[in-house]
């Protein structure tokens, strides 16, 4: 199996952390659009989005349930974006042999 990757100098990943996130806050506050007779709310497509994969990351790993947990604190504090509980439980339900 070969795995084919481009390395793009250019494009440099953004750490909420650490950059200042506030000229993207103007685009997630932006009332909904219409493209091509379509309404799109971007809050609400971004909302979607990270509620679907931190439940489908945190149902995959559930020991990583505090990694997702600290990433929707970011996006609340610095997005403004009210992401849902995703209702799982928190850390691992393997307790080890019962005998």
């Amino acid at each position: 199996l070969h795995i084919h990757t481009k390395h793009l100098a250019h494009m440099q990943a953004l750490n909420p952390k650490t950059e200042n996130l506030k000229p993207l806050r103007p685009f997630i506050d932006m009332a909904p659009i219409r493209i091509l007779g379509l309404i799109v709310d971007i809050k609400t497509e971004v909302t979607h989005y990270l509620d679907m994969n931190f439940y489908n990351l945190t149902t995959v790993a559930l020991h990583d349930w505090r990694t997702y947990s600290d990433m929707r604190s970011l996006a609340a504090e610095k997005l403004g974006l009210n992401l849902m509980d995703n209702f799982l439980p928190m850390g691992s339900l393997d307790q080890g042999l019962d005998v």
